[in-house]
């Protein structure tokens, strides 16, 4: 049987895409990227006033826009995280922090199953999914595999092996299908890495800037991780943008050299202005407060189908505006996920995982956008029902 051919969109604005058609699909996908929704007027404004004025830089002149960027964002973070630095994806965001690690004289990696940190070559070497790193071999040496939200086991990684390591960890599991931890997890994992001088490195490019009805995954432990990853939202849903917030002791080795952070496209005054925007956006328009609002509502539709397809869904699981439906089997997440969209819905996919369908909205949706939402999630599962 052959694959119904997907549509194809032409436009989209706020929580909504349209299709060449003409048809207007909620979009629940873009990666985790719309947090803020599509084309926000505000970002679009203020990234066409700095298009006039200066795109990209001579690179060897400083301006403005890197440092009022960085200053915006400082605004946000968790306590004690002074230094920030820019570039423009997760996996390079990922390799910096690693590069940090390094400099800091971290030998050894501890990563976590199921954890996805990006497909470059050192992003891949911390991926926790077997699949995603196996055609890429050999990768970074020093690695090792814990299982994702279970502290002593990571306390148990730093007691066993010599030298100084880097902890790197997702404050919930996005590409793998949505996976929550314990709440506790995170604070015993950054005790363990006190205890054993490890470096915290926390990647909430998915989950951070509201995403989870937090300012960050982090704040939901009460945690100060040594490096914070950033990304997806922090470009406004407009420009990439991503970066890292470090403590001041690990920044250190970027300080005295900060070359060492620089790439050709970091702190470009385009991608910068966008930073700035999509900071006041996080501020003003209450995004954190709008995303814990949305969370019973979605989980409350998720949950009604998870009911009516016992069998077929084994679990429904999410924070905030990211949400995760797994099926007893791949072949019904895929049926699922087509017929989200023909009833108007756009899921997302999970990277690691083809058991899960993802929903991944604005955190800026309005009530009639979540009736919508309730109203397809419904129809699908019977269509999925059906099939079956």
């Amino acid at each position: 049987m052959t694959a119904p051919t997907p549509p194809v969109e032409e436009s989209a604005e706020g929580a909504w895409v349209t299709t060449v058609e003409g048809r207007r699909l909620l979009n629940c996908g873009g990666y985790g990227v719309l947090t803020f929704g599509a084309g926000h007027p505000r970002v679009v404004d203020r990234v066409r006033r700095q298009l006039d004025r200066l795109a990209f830089g001579s690179r060897t002149l400083p301006h403005a826009e890197e440092r009022a960027a960085a200053d915006a964002v400082r605004t946000v973070l968790p306590g004690e995280l002074s230094d920030v630095a820019f570039c423009t994806t997760g996996s390079e965001a990922v390799e910096m922090a690693l590069r940090l690690a390094r400099l800091n004289r971290c030998t050894r990696m501890i990563t976590t199953t199921g954890g996805f940190h990006g497909r470059t070559l050192g992003s891949l070497s911390v991926n926790g999914t077997p699949l995603l790193r196996r055609p890429y071999r050999p990768l970074l040496e020093g690695v090792r595999t814990v299982d994702y939200g279970d502290a002593a086991l990571v306390r148990r990684a730093l007691a066993e092996e010599p030298g100084r390591a880097v902890v790197i960890v997702e404050p919930v599991q996005g590409e793998s299908g949505v996976r929550v931890p314990p709440p506790e997890y995170l604070a015993e994992v950054a005790e363990a890495c006190a205890e054993h001088r490890a470096l915290l490195v926390v990647d909430e490019v998915q989950t951070g800037l509201g995403r989870l009805g937090h300012r960050w995954g982090v704040d939901r432990s009460g945690v100060v991780p040594d490096v914070l990853v950033m990304g997806k939202a922090l470009g406004g849903g407009v420009l990439p943008a991503s970066g890292i917030a470090v403590r001041e002791e690990a920044y250190r080795p970027f300080r005295r050299d900060p070359r060492q952070a620089s790439a050709t496209f970091s702190g470009a005054p385009l991608l910068m202005a966008a930073v700035q925007a999509a900071v006041e956006v996080f501020c003003d328009e209450k995004v954190v407060e709008r995303a814990r609002a949305a969370e019973p509502l979605i989980a409350e539709c998720l949950g009604g189908a998870a009911d009516r397809a016992d069998g077929l869904i084994r679990e429904v699981r999410g924070l905030g505006v990211l949400h995760g439906v797994e099926f007893a089997h791949p072949k019904h997440a895929a049926a699922f996920a087509a017929a989200l969209i023909e009833h108007g819905v756009v899921p997302s996919h999970s990277m690691a995982t083809t058991a899960t369908v993802r929903l991944t909205p604005s955190a800026l949706v309005s009530e009639t956008d979540l009736e919508h939402l309730a109203s397809a999630v419904a129809a699908a599962t019977e269509t999925t029902l059906a099939a079956a």
